[in-house]
This record gives structure tokens, sequence and C-alpha cells, in this order.
């Protein structure tokens, strides 16, 4: 957990203290701005800007409008990058699918894999989406990569979406959310969870994953994993 810790600290350094960009350094920035930067940077990988706006101007009728305007500044400045890539539309996540913890049976994976495709309903459309950038990664130390594919982005965005539900809805347990890309990679042919809660002495508390349209098989391989660290997980 040593470099989820000292990306915290890195965090809370003052933006006037990182070198390496004269629009960033010369610009004036807002704790929202460096919490939506953070958030591409260590928390996930892709949000929208109805998602974006939702949570950062949650109280504003103007909040789309406000959004864009502050994330053309962002952008400018070369912290995020903005694409426009085919994905489904995004699923209003209500909660979990399945939740485990140690000590419960074991999952039922072909119920569980029939409910999450059976979701899929609507066909992939251009939507914009916003990343962070190259120069954010870096002073982030980020483990992501720049390249945004089509499927991969649809399960990007609904761990996104995840994301949103935790910061709207239980905004303590939001605070200890790290995403994959703020780690290193667990190892070879290894799938990391899309998401850890992770305390402050760097303790995973829970895993967090997003089925998509998950398999029975692949669904018992993530619990298998789960099993094996004796940690709890969701599946969404």
């Amino acid at each position: 957990m040593d470099t989820l810790l000292g990306n915290q600290s890195r965090l809370r350094q003052p933006w006037c203290e990182v070198r390496g960009s004269d629009a960033v350094v010369s610009a004036t920035w807002t704790h929202r701005d460096l919490d939506i930067v953070e958030s591409l940077a260590l928390r996930t990988r892709l949000l929208t800007l109805k998602q974006i706006a939702r949570l950062w101007w949650p109280a504003s009728a103007r909040g789309d409008f406000l959004a864009r305007r502050r994330l053309r500044r962002i952008a400018g400045a070369g912290l995020v990058d903005k694409v426009r890539i085919n994905i489904h539309p995004i699923l209003e996540l209500e909660g979990p699918v399945f939740s485990w913890q140690p000590g419960d049976p074991s999952p039922a994976c072909e119920k569980i894999a029939y409910q999450v495709q059976k979701r899929w309903t609507q066909p992939a459309k251009p939507t914009s989406v916003y990343l962070a950038s190259r120069l954010t990664r870096s002073l982030f130390a980020s483990f992501g990569g720049k390249s945004v594919e089509p499927v991969q982005a649809t399960h990007d965005i609904h761990v996104g979406q995840m994301y949103v539900w935790y910061r709207e809805n239980q905004p303590q347990n939001a605070k200890h959310w790290v995403g994959e890309d703020a780690l290193p990679k667990a190892g070879y042919e290894v799938k990391d969870p899309d998401a850890f809660l992770i305390d402050e002495s760097g303790v995973t508390d829970c895993l967090l994953e997003f089925a998509g349209k998950y398999s029975a098989k692949r669904i018992e391989a993530f619990h298998a994993h789960s099993t094996e660290r004796q940690v709890r997980y969701e599946l969404w």
C-alpha cells in the first residue's frame, strides 16, 4: 500500500508545488478542480459530462453548462482529455447485484450471470467522455493507460457510475475508494478488481467489480480470487 499512501500524500500538496506545466502552475485551481482531476487519475478512468455535473454541481440547474465550462479550462491546461466514443447508454445502477463476505455461501453464478446479461438492451451511441491526461497520470503516479476502446469504455464508464453511486449514497466509504489504476497490477494474467475500499492503514476492506456481461464462469473465477484473499466483495 506504499504507492497508494504516497499518492494520497501527493494529493494534499498545494497545486503551486506541482512542476512540469506552466499552465498548471500559473492557473488558480479550486478544490473542486482538484477533486475532479484526482478522481479521473486515481478513482475511475472515465466520466461523462453529466456524471461530472451530477457529482460536482448537484444543486445547480445549470450543472451541465457549468461543468462543461470548467472542464474546458481544465482540459486547456492539459490535465484532462476529452474523447468521443461509442458506448452503451449508462445503466442507472441502484446498488450491487450481489455482495459476499467471508462466511457467506458461494454465489449462484448462473443466476447472477443471467441477471447482468439481460440488462443490455440498447445500441451503443457516440458519447463524449473525460479521462486523465498523460500529464495528470504522471503527476499522480497513475498506472492507467491512454487508449480508450469501445468495449472497455462501456465497462469503465459504468465503474464511473458505481463511483457516482458511492459518492451520493455512501460518502464516507467513497473517501476510501481506490481505482485499479492507483495501484500496480497484481500480476501476469491476474484480473485486478475495478476498485477497492482501502482504509487509512492500507487494509483492503472490499473489492468492487462491475460485472458487465460476465459469464457464470467469469463470476466464479472472481469469487475464487476473493475467497483466496478472504476479502468481501460487491458485483455490480
